[in-house]
């Protein structure tokens, strides 16, 4: 099966109203927003530079992470969980694909406490091979 990159996205998870944080992130270009349900609230975020490829994407997504001011990393620190998302789209093929995260990357990762996760979503169509 090989697999392509489609985006990272940036989420989190908070047991409070994380509006500083949700702010600065959409003023740093970021598309998505909060939602409450049941006592929580899970915000959601994508971007534009996250599309090209899955090393770009997690730095760039890491890069506005470490700038954030005082209060919204307060509000980053406190959230239950944080994930940093790379989505890719598989196929069927006799091929496979292979993505390198470095361990520096990895490092700027754990600086943010933040959770490293890969979604590959399932190809509706898979190609015929003989």
């Amino acid at each position: 099966m090989g697999a392509y990159y489609i985006t990272t996205d940036l989420e989190f998870r908070a047991r409070f109203n994380p509006v500083v944080l949700d702010e600065e992130l959409r003023q740093a270009g970021l598309y998505g927003g909060v939602d409450e349900r049941r006592g929580y609230w899970k915000g959601g975020y994508s971007c534009g530079e996250c599309v090209y490829h899955p090393t770009s994407g997690l730095r760039h997504l890491l890069s506005i992470v470490e700038g954030l001011g005082a209060e919204a990393r307060g509000v980053w620190d406190r959230c239950y969980s944080r994930r940093f998302d790379m989505g890719f789209q598989g196929f069927d093929a006799r091929f496979h694909s292979n993505w390198q995260v470095s361990g520096r990357l990895m490092r700027r990762l754990a600086d943010v406490e933040g959770d490293l996760v890969v979604t590959i979503y399932r190809d509706d169509e898979p190609v015929e091979t003989r």
